[in-house]
């Protein structure tokens, strides 16, 4: 009988977090932000860890050009946290398209739009 309550709860303590797939938590900038100056790289906080060599980063602008921007990589602090690099940025709108696998090997697919305004 205490076997059978321990199996139990075992298993309610441990099914939830087998259903969990990481997810994109923020991003710096945030969706849909009016940016007063153009930012340097893009941020992104995951729930857990992604595979970089198997996760794409694209940058659109108003016109639907793409942007060549650095690869993402994993911040230095050691979180789930990763990067990317961008090139010098004009005024307009952009976007983003996010598809990761994450290190439980699930895809993630996320957008984003931000606008650097004029000065």
């Amino acid at each position: 009988m205490l076997r059978k309550s321990f199996t139990a709860l075992a298993l309610t303590l441990v099914a939830p977090l087998a259903f969990a797939h990481a997810s994109l938590t923020s991003s710096q900038p945030a969706d849909g932000a009016e940016l007063a100056t153009a930012p340097t790289e893009l941020v992104f906080d995951f729930s857990e860890g992604v595979e970089t060599s198997l996760s794409q980063v694209t940058l659109e602008d108003e016109a639907g050009q793409a942007i060549e921007i650095g690869a993402l990589t994993a911040d230095a602090s050691g979180t789930h946290r990763y990067r990317v690099e961008l090139p010098e940025l004009a005024p307009g709108q952009y976007s983003v398209e996010v598809k990761v696998t994450s290190v439980d090997t699930h895809r993630i697919e996320d957008s984003l739009e931000f606008t650097v305004q004029p000065d």
